[in-house]
């Protein structure tokens, strides 16, 4: 039995969405976000879907949530890079040329470097890697193949941290 007409459904839910949620979803989202990098860590898939539901429902919080997970990303890249990196040539603070010389040269390398820098190229391959695979599970069950997510994953990942990384 229906009580309510099909024609009711879309002006209700607008009533819903700008009396109950956008009035408070800027506050929700504020004690949600610092979780996400657990949520990420954790694959919690379903925590990651229901949030990207309830920002794709304001706009400018789905902006918000691309700006958290490409916080997220960054803050990944650079511990992957600082941990893979480890030991090897120094490089300056935006990733770019290598400290010492204009031209690129190394200022100092490990003893044993080829078998070392190998091992940690690697390695650091590896981790990208594992770390594209996650998040591409978690765009694909929880974002739904947001097109916007995307770009902002992209965006983040080929100019902060695969840049600085090898």
């Amino acid at each position: 039995m229906q009580y309510l007409s099909s024609q009711t459904l879309p002006l209700l839910l607008a009533v819903l969405q700008n009396a109950l949620l956008r009035p408070y979803l800027r506050m929700l989202l504020d004690t949600i976000v610092p979780r996400l990098d657990d949520m990420i860590d954790d694959e919690k898939l379903d925590d990651l879907s229901l949030l990207y539901l309830v920002c794709s429902m304001a706009s400018a919080e789905l902006s918000f949530l691309c700006r958290s997970l490409r916080a997220s990303i960054q803050k990944r890249g650079a511990e992957l890079n600082s941990f893979s990196m480890e030991g090897q040539e120094l490089r300056d603070s935006n990733c770019g040329a290598r400290a010492g010389s204009a031209q690129g040269k190394v200022k100092s390398r490990p003893p044993n470097g080829s078998k070392n820098g190998v091992a940690k190229a690697h390695r650091w391959v590896k981790d990208v890697l594992k770390l594209k695979d996650k998040f591409d599970r978690i765009w694909e069950a929880s974002f739904k193949n947001d097109s916007k997510i995307v770009r902002s994953l992209s965006e983040v990942t080929t100019v902060n941290f695969v840049s600085c990384g090898g």
